[in-house]
């Protein structure tokens, strides 16, 4: 790796995904999850970064949430603050529109619903 190199974040969900963050993240990216999952699995990486001599605190750790309707999950205050208490350092939410002229209301819309809340923490 060129030294010094930008940060590395990877994604991925299983041990094997965890082991290269443990040895070369800077960074760790969980997708499609809740708190909880995102807590189990670094519950996981933890002791691998330990083992290397690296700590939680030097990943930065960001999480997508599956907010696709009908799933149950929504995103509210108090979610935001369970990821954030288990250790998401930033939660980024998508937008998937169909056609190029939805992008902006697909933006709107998720600055109309998110926004204040994000505002809130």
């Amino acid at each position: 790796l060129q030294d010094p190199h930008p940060p590395l974040h990877m994604g991925g969900e299983t041990d094997a995904a965890l082991r290269r963050v443990a040895d070369l993240g800077q960074g760790w990216y969980s997708f499609n999850a809740g708190p909880d999952h995102l807590e189990e699995r670094l519950a996981v990486l933890r002791p691998m970064l330990e083992q290397r001599g690296r700590s939680l605190d030097e990943i930065e750790v960001s999480v997508t949430p599956n907010l696709v309707e009908g799933t149950g999950q929504e995103m509210n205050t108090e979610v935001l603050r369970r990821f954030a208490e288990v250790g998401a350092d930033q939660v980024v939410l998508t937008v998937w529109p169909a056609e190029p002229d939805q992008v902006r209301a697909s933006f709107e819309a998720l600055a109309e619903t998110y926004l204040d809340l994000a505002a809130t923490l």
